[in-house]
């Protein structure tokens, strides 16, 4: 594991059982409803939620469709708190882009307010499209900001302990899909957040 995968596995591990509590609980509660809200879900799709911390997301999107539904963490603390929270989905402890499914597995792949720890989002997006059934359909939420701000922001991450590694622009996250093989692009902003949609050849 890396370090900066290690920083934010430490970091999470801490903060778990009161997630909910803290600033970053509060902070990815908008990015959570939005998506719980934006994402098209039919009964008996297959979903993975990636870097699901506390299993938030999950819930709520569990009770609009009745999908079967996974998790994965690399905080051992908030997998457990998940599972103990949600017993009827699936929650593993995997990096994102090493997971232990098979190919072509799920229908649909969502990450909230993740995707700025993860050091190879190539990888991870090589390894959704694998997991992906074709035509399988990712969606990221994710901070963004205005290019000055984005550019100090990513100068500071390298100093922080939390695991933060880098936010992105359109332009940015459209050469990392393409560069992952996916067929279908669309990206949007709405105030601080970043919203991306993929779907799988």
């Amino acid at each position: 594991m890396d370090v900066k995968t290690n920083e934010s596995r430490e970091n999470y591990d801490k903060k778990a059982r009161e997630y909910e509590k803290t600033l970053d609980g509060k902070y990815t509660l908008p990015f959570n409803m939005y998506l719980s809200g934006h994402v098209p879900l039919n009964d008996q799709d297959r979903i993975l939620d990636v870097a699901c911390g506390n299993g938030r997301l999950l819930k709520m999107i569990t009770q609009k469709a009745k999908v079967e539904a996974f998790g994965i963490d690399i905080s051992e603390e908030m997998v457990k708190t998940a599972q103990e929270e949600n017993r009827e989905i699936s929650f593993y402890v995997s990096e994102a882009d090493k997971t232990p499914f098979e190919d072509n597995f799920f229908d649909v792949l969502t990450v909230c307010c993740a995707f700025h720890h993860f050091v190879d989002p190539e990888a991870f997006l090589k390894e959704a499209h694998r997991i992906l059934k074709p035509q399988g359909k990712i969606y990221i939420a994710d901070p963004t900001a205005p290019g000055i701000i984005r550019f100090i922001e990513n100068l500071y991450f390298p100093l922080l302990k939390t695991g933060d590694v880098r936010i992105y622009n359109r332009a940015e996250m459209k050469d990392l899909f393409d560069r992952a093989n996916f067929g279908v692009f669309s990206c949007k902003t709405d105030g601080y957040k970043i919203i991306v949609e993929g779907c799988s050849k």
